[in-house]
């Protein structure tokens, strides 16, 4: 019922939102009348490398099965997260993969907890690029935090291991935080290129530091407790950030969010798809 009650209030929320940035900035999404096909296939391939690359990180931190192993409960998760609100895909991820592995629920979550450090680390980094052009002071900031947050969680597995009543595990150490980070660095930048394809291919292009910053928001925005992908504060926050750096691809904007809703919807169909086979491996 209050999984229901999150939901319902977040859809609520989300669609009021969309509709205020609807009836402000629409009739700009409406002019777009025409789009540049092999620009357009070429974000979406780009969404399509970068969910791979999360798969990928993932298989790397779980030691136990492959990136074809994981498939149903790596898309799964992402398509829950986008079209639902956040962290209920990771819940599922955390139990389908430790069921699978037949590994602890909270070891599980343990390594998870060390990817989400990796995806902030990316994220700021990618702001923190675009960031430096128009607040330096900022910028420096969100990279700092950017560069030792996954070192940070990383040395505090031990005492999150107490804090879930496991028996502490390890630190990674530097080197395979760095490597992680690294994965996680290209992954988001692939995503944000993607960005900046879709840009050229409605013809409201922006420069690469602004897709990096709308990338890492709409990003950030899904781990809000509002569903389809942050719908409504995901149109607002990209926005806000564009803004600041000094001009709004409104059209880039709106279409972008129904790019993450379509590969959210995508991934859960290839995540039932490919359940059986995970099941029966498991």
């Amino acid at each position: 019922m209050k999984k229901a009650l999150i939901m319902g209030l977040g859809f609520i929320v989300g669609i009021g939102l969309l509709v205020l940035w609807w009836n402000q900035y629409g009739t700009t999404v409406l002019d777009v009348s025409e789009t540049r096909l092999s620009w357009l296939t070429a974000a979406l391939t780009c969404a399509a490398i970068a969910l791979w690359f999360q798969l990928i990180r993932t298989a790397h931190l779980v030691d136990k099965a492959t990136a074809h192993q994981l498939r149903s409960a790596v898309f799964l998760s992402h398509g829950m997260n986008v079209l639902l609100p956040s962290l209920l895909g990771d819940a599922y991820e955390v139990t389908a993969i430790a069921k699978q592995t037949q590994t602890q629920t909270r070891i599980i979550l343990l390594k998870l907890i060390h990817r989400f450090g990796t995806t902030l680390s990316a994220l700021a980094l990618l702001m923190a690029v675009a960031l430096f052009s128009s607040t330096p002071n900022l910028g420096f900031l969100v990279l700092t935090a950017g560069l030792t947050l996954p070192f940070v969680i990383d040395r505090a597995l031990p005492r999150i291991s107490r804090w879930v009543h496991v028996d502490p595990i390890a630190p990674l150490g530097r080197s395979q935080t760095a490597f992680h980070t690294t994965l996680a660095v290209f992954q988001h930048t692939i995503s944000a290129m993607g960005v900046f394809f879709l840009g050229v291919a409605v013809n409201d292009a922006v420069d690469p530091t602004a897709a990096a910053a709308m990338l890492s928001t709409a990003d950030l925005v899904t781990y809000l407790p509002v569903p389809l992908g942050g719908v409504g504060v995901n149109h607002w926050g990209v926005t806000a950030i564009c803004d600041m750096l000094g001009r709004i691809p409104v059209a880039l904007v709106a279409l972008n969010h129904a790019m993450v809703v379509l590969i959210g919807g995508v991934s859960i169909a290839i995540g039932l798809a490919t359940r059986r086979e995970a099941m029966h491996n498991g």
